[in-house]
């Protein structure tokens, strides 16, 4: 099963063993996917890729606890989740007052018929983020 969410690969991580190294490296994908391809907010990404990155150490043996690694794996999908709701759950900006004066000088203007053009809308694109993960190749 692949991930295709935080929940889903947080599910998936309790349900893997520290030697299900096949599962652990599609859930490593899945969570490279996540970070690097703006699937989880901006806030979450550093959480998701840390988690990827630690991921990494298990698969490549490079630990000497990978039940410690897993835990800490956990750990950061945590953080990412509750990083991805605090987002979402910020108040929206407060209003702007009005400027008193912007009143009365639209009270004297004669008003004329200026055709506007309308504004096209640009995609905000994000700068890529290195947080130490590299995609496997394949």
């Amino acid at each position: 099963m692949i991930p295709a969410s935080l929940n889903d690969a947080l599910a998936l991580l309790m349900q893997l063993e520290v030697t299900d190294i096949g599962d652990l490296t599609v859930l490593q994908e899945a969570l490279i996917t996540m970070a690097f391809e703006n699937r989880v907010s901006t806030a979450a990404q550093p959480h998701v890729a840390r988690a990827a990155r630690l991921l990494g150490t298990v698969i490549n043996g490079s630990t000497t606890n990978a039940a410690a690694e897993l835990e800490s794996v956990s750990a950061a999908l945590d953080l990412a989740l509750n990083a991805r709701v605090a987002k979402d759950t910020l108040p929206s900006a407060p209003a702007v007052a009005e400027n008193p004066r912007s009143k009365s000088r639209a009270k004297t203007r004669t008003t004329t018929s200026v055709k506007q053009t309308p504004t096209p809308s640009v995609k905000p694109v994000d700068p890529p983020h290195d947080f130490g993960v590299e995609r496997s190749a394949g």
